[in-house]
């Protein structure tokens, strides 16, 4: 196994983890909050993740077993999958380094112009939302990584398998 491989197969076993527990995590808000908007997208956008990574999974058997074949429907739905995962990455770095790369005395002034309820709570302070800034930006990477390094395997697998069925036809 080649190092590309090595790396996909790390990087489809952590977006599986973290996109199932985050998906679980955001259904339970969705159950607890009600029918809001920004929890809605944030389960079908994690949805999409944990899907990505199942199908991924049956794209490394067909890599690693070569008589195992893939569904008709994994390639594509890798595909549409990624793609939905791709744009819900490049919203995680971007969120992430916008963050990040915010000075703390902006934060503050925005943290001051909150209301009076929120702002005496300690949970929200400016080093918390950098750590949650550069988690958003770790996801975002990891994602778009394991999207990236996915379509790569899948042109591959794909290409095999046009080759063994030109072999079996001649």
């Amino acid at each position: 196994m080649n190092f590309e491989f090595k790396v996909f197969r790390i990087s489809n076993a952590l977006a599986l983890t973290l996109s199932g527990m985050s998906a679980v995590l955001s259904l339970f808000a969705l159950s607890a909050a009600g029918m809001s908007l920004e929890i809605i997208v944030s389960v079908l956008a994690f949805g999409a993740c944990f899907i990505h990574s199942i199908l991924s999974m049956s794209l490394q058997r067909t890599w690693v077993i070569p008589d195992v074949p893939l569904k008709e429907s994994t390639p594509g739905g890798i595909r549409i999958m990624g793609g939905i995962e791709l744009i819900f990455a490049f919203f995680c770095i971007f969120i992430g380094f916008f963050i990040l790369l915010m000075p703390n005395d902006l934060l503050k002034q925005a943290f001051d112009q909150l209301p009076e309820q929120q702002r005496t709570s300690n949970v929200l302070t400016p080093g918390y939302l950098k750590q949650l800034a550069g988690y958003t930006l770790f996801i975002g990477i990891l994602y778009a990584l394991n999207v990236i390094l996915s379509l790569r395997l899948l042109k591959k697998v794909v290409r095999r398998q046009e080759q063994e069925f030109r072999k079996e036809q001649e």
